[in-house]
């Protein structure tokens, strides 16, 4: 999986609810368990000014 986040994030909690939603779709699609879902985050986009 590639990702675009805003930033500033929780890029580890993102990262996770990603893996664990790909992985539950994946099985649930394919009745297979998904061992391991690679996440890279591509690109950060910075929070329009004034805004966290």
């Amino acid at each position: 999986m590639h990702l675009e986040l805003g930033y500033p994030c929780d890029i580890g909690a993102h990262c996770a609810a990603v893996r664990r939603h790909v992985a539950e779709r994946v099985g649930a699609l394919v009745d297979m368990a998904v061992a391991e879902v690679a996440v890279h985050v591509e690109r950060l986009h910075p929070a329009p000014h004034g805004r966290a």
